[in-house]
């Protein structure tokens, strides 16, 4: 984010939050919770059976849509980590 702001300056950056974090919204398991923890860091708290294959298809979702969002000078970073209790 700090190299988005430095050169398009913090509107920019603002929007760039507002992309992935609707992004983020609209691929998330039904009833899931999206919540940004830091500068560019977002979390996704979901309730899916531990047989549930819906995190696989919202990894997929996020990744297809990342190369759209990639512009040549900016990249989106995804890590696809579940947790499941």
């Amino acid at each position: 984010m700090k190299h988005l702001n430095d050169t398009y300056g913090h509107a920019a950056g603002d929007e760039a939050i507002r992309v992935v974090s609707g992004e983020l919204i609209n691929a998330a398991p039904s009833g899931g919770r999206t919540v940004r923890i830091g500068g560019d860091e977002f979390l996704i708290f979901a309730s899916v059976d531990k047989d549930s294959t819906e995190t696989d298809g919202f990894a997929a979702v996020i990744k297809a849509r990342r190369k759209e969002l990639e512009n040549g000078e900016f990249y989106v970073l995804f890590t696809d980590l579940f947790c499941v209790w």
